[in-house]
């Protein structure tokens, strides 16, 4: 079947938004169409495919919502590399996931944080170092006061900093941006599956990490991570979680 084909053959009856969905990206994946060619006008697709352009109109917001079409001025709708992180985020919302999901994605958080180590080191600067020098220090001046919710509460945002910027060094913008979409999910996870402290770690502390980052290894780092997220690895791997 030839990319134009997929546009002429009328849609069935049921469900006719999903199928519409369907044979639009069948055809942007089977043709010559690249970011910034002209998508079919409203009318075309509709003709084309037996629908009604209400249907039509629907299947499309959909594809603008997965960021695979955009409009632009004088040109109608043209076809735009995928945001597929972006579009990813817009629906998870955690308390929509079942607690399998929940847990999977927290899972993959801890395999990311070990998995860095090499472009970390192949790619981080004496900038970087200074900069996760000076999360550390407001982290240390921190820990000194008494430990009110306002203080904790600064804590937790100092600890995603820190661990953020790891993922920032990378250079690597989708890992950037999953950092992103999934913290919500694994700060519900830690609050409401997993019984401990959001600030419980191993015996190793982000100033360890700095350290082995300075003058370390990938392989050492690697380990360090594990050991700094230890807790996180018992909690998920050998104990039981609170069903909520």
């Amino acid at each position: 079947m030839n990319s134009q084909s997929l546009l002429s053959n009328p849609i069935p009856t049921p469900n006719k938004t999903e199928l519409v969905v369907d044979r639009i990206m069948d055809y942007l994946q089977n043709s010559d169409v690249r970011p910034g060619s002209s998508v079919p006008k409203e009318t075309e697709l509709a003709a084309s495919l037996g629908v009604s352009r209400t249907i039509v109109r629907e299947a499309l917001s959909h594809l603008k919502l997965l960021g695979l079409i955009e409009s632009r001025k004088k040109r109608g709708m043209i076809l735009s590399e995928p945001k597929m992180v972006p579009a990813l985020g817009k629906v998870l919302l955690p308390k929509l996931l079942e607690q399998k999901t929940r847990r999977e994605v927290f899972e993959l958080r801890l395999m990311l944080e070990v998995g860095i180590a090499d472009a970390l080191f192949d790619r981080v600067s004496n900038e970087d170092l200074k900069a996760l020098a000076q999360i550390i220090k407001g982290e240390q001046a921190l820990m000194e006061q008494e430990k009110t919710n306002v203080v904790m509460k600064k804590l937790i945002a100092i600890d995603t900093n820190f661990h953020a910027y790891l993922y920032e060094i990378t250079g690597n913008t989708i890992l950037q941006s999953l950092q992103e979409v999934f913290l919500p999910t694994i700060e519900h996870v830690i609050k409401h599956q997993f019984d401990i402290d959001p600030m419980s770690y191993g015996q190793v502390s982000h100033q360890r990490l700095l350290d082995v980052l300075k003058s370390g290894t990938a392989e050492d780092f690697r380990l360090e991570m594990r050991e700094h997220l230890s807790v996180h690895f018992d909690q998920l791997f050998h104990t039981n979680e609170k069903s909520n």
